[in-house]
């Protein structure tokens, strides 16, 4: 999960530089010094485990190249909500994002499955359908009222929340996951990371505002 949650965020770089090219915003020099942090930490996090990058056939290499595919297309789709906000609102966005996932992977699911899990873990797939309707709601109505580079900053925190969610899940249960082996040079990296992504998101300009919607203005959040 550390690896997952470390590695995504070059998705809130790549929003935050989708967004100097949409909405013309400058590169400064602290945001630099942040994205020189950001790779420096991505180095760190990984300095046991860097032979294993190169093996694009399998195993970590594989999964770190499929993170940053992923990190591109969800910085898009970012950038994509943010102009669609002009025209909708984020509840009717979350709407017609869902109703077309569920047309496109539901021939590819097996919906009998479900009767197949244990009590721990239909809760678990309970409460990953409900975090993902929540966060994405979230993140939506962030977007319709603050920039786009103070909702990377905020973004930027995901993997401080990882480590302590392992940490006290490795603590309370420890059979539930399998530990990650983090030394002391990955968690100062991962931080390195934290830190890096926010700079670069808030060492910026700002984004100018968007054109007034048919239902009304979209409220940017205050640079104070």
């Amino acid at each position: 999960p550390t690896v997952n949650q470390t590695v995504i965020q070059l998705a809130p770089m790549f929003l935050l530089l989708g967004g100097l090219l949409v909405f013309k915003e400058r590169f400064t020099a602290r945001q630099w010094a942040g994205f020189a942090l950001l790779l420096m930490g991505l180095l760190l996090f990984f300095n046991r485990r860097l032979s294993e990058l190169r093996d694009l056939s399998g195993g970590l290499g594989l999964g770190v190249l499929l993170l940053i595919i992923a990190a591109i297309i969800w910085a898009a789709y970012g950038l994509v909500q943010k102009q669609l906000l002009r025209h909708l609102n984020s509840q009717q966005i979350l709407w017609l994002i869902y109703l077309g996932a569920i047309v496109i992977l539901l021939p590819a699911a097996s919906p009998g499955a479900v009767r197949d899990l244990n009590a721990l873990q239909a809760w678990m797939l309970a409460f990953c359908c409900l975090n993902t309707l929540i966060a994405y709601g979230a993140f939506a109505e962030a977007l319709e009222h603050l920039e786009v580079s103070r909702v990377s900053a905020v973004l930027a925190l995901a993997p401080v929340f990882t480590m302590g969610s392992v940490w006290i899940a490795g603590r309370f249960a420890p059979g539930l996951l399998e530990p990650e082996g983090l030394n002391i040079a990955s968690v100062a990296g991962a931080l390195l990371v934290v830190g890096g992504s926010a700079l670069c998101a808030l060492g910026g300009s700002g984004v100018p505002a968007l054109p007034q919607p048919p239902n009304g203005p979209v409220t940017l959040g205050s640079r104070d």
